[in-house]
């Protein structure tokens, strides 16, 4: 096997390769593992990998741990997967491919050999051609499942790019992906503060990414309506008021961004996400709810016992 296994004791940025050969627990994304190493003995792996395949061949990156009841396992925190470099990497990741199977994978690795991959993903026709039992459509379905497949795992590759260094949730670009797609680079450059949609990260995680990112504008109207946004929340969750003094936001985003949010502040009134009510500022939701609860006291004190 054309493994590289390159263990380095005693260091955090610990690499193994191996062949992922039986997953013996998975929830989401999160995988508890045996692998193959290059020369064929197995080893425990516990991480987050999308789409996990039997017969896979994959780089992970973390660190050696042992569990008083499972023994010695590689934790990582990062992986990449490997294009198979052998006849028998080649069958097992074409055994759980659509349309294929051992049978068919057999045929079509006589016929190409190592390029196999490459076949298949650029040249559906002439593999519909070659191999009996691959139709055109058929060979066009696992030509998309093959590039589908390369887009992830270099989206998720930018993805750690990006995050390097800011003190994100390890497991953050695998739910990313899992909730974008291959669009995740794109959305994050575009408005990086859309990260704080994710369990565990808030506005100061969000930023410390967009600031990190090249060209991004720190005068952005997404930078102060996310501002905006935690400063609101911070308030209402933290002190219990429903509104607060526009004064208040004014300073408290100099404070926190060094700039004015005004150009923010009316892009979130004018989606509603922000309400307004003369010099006073609440989340559009709270306002609601307020407003909601305010009809029927009123409704039972002067009309009736509310619905």
């Amino acid at each position: 096997m054309a493994f590289i296994a390159a263990a380095k004791r005693g260091r955090s940025d610990e690499k193994m390769a191996g062949l992922l050969n039986n997953i013996r627990y998975v929830k989401d994304s999160f995988i508890i593992a045996d692998f193959l190493d290059w020369i064929g003995d197995s080893f425990s792996g516990l991480g987050n990998i999308i789409n996990p395949q039997i017969g896979a061949e994959y780089e992970l990156s973390g660190t050696w741990t042992v569990d008083p009841r499972f023994g010695k396992q590689f934790k990582f925190s990062k992986y990449s997967k490997l294009e198979p470099q052998t006849e028998q990497g080649l069958l097992a990741y074409l055994d759980k491919t659509p349309w294929v199977g051992r049978t068919i994978g057999k045929k079509i690795i006589a016929a190409y050999g190592i390029q196999t991959l490459e076949k298949l993903k650029s040249d559906p026709e002439t593999v519909a051609q070659d191999i009996k039992g691959i139709t055109i459509e058929r060979a066009k379905d696992i030509q998309k499942y093959l590039l589908d497949n390369e887009l992830i795992e270099k989206t998720l590759v930018a993805l750690e790019d990006i995050f390097a260094g800011k003190r994100l949730p390890k497991a953050l670009p695998t739910l990313i992906v899992e909730k974008w797609g291959t669009e995740a680079v794109d959305i994050i450059r575009a408005n990086p503060y859309r990260l704080t949609e994710f369990h565990g990260v808030g506005f100061l995680s969000a930023d410390r990414v967009a600031m990190g990112l090249e060209g991004f504008d720190p005068d952005s109207v997404f930078r102060q309506a996310a501002a905006v946004r935690h400063l609101l929340a911070e308030t209402i969750n933290g002190k219990g008021h429903t509104w607060v003094a526009g004064s208040d936001i004014d300073q408290g985003a100099i404070d926190l961004v060094s700039r004015p949010v005004t150009d923010g502040i009316e892009m979130m009134v004018d989606t509603g996400e922000v309400a307004m009510d003369d010099k006073l500022l609440s989340l559009g939701s709270v306002a609601e709810d307020e407003a909601y609860v305010a009809q029927k006291i009123n409704r039972f004190l002067y009309g009736g016992v509310a619905e």
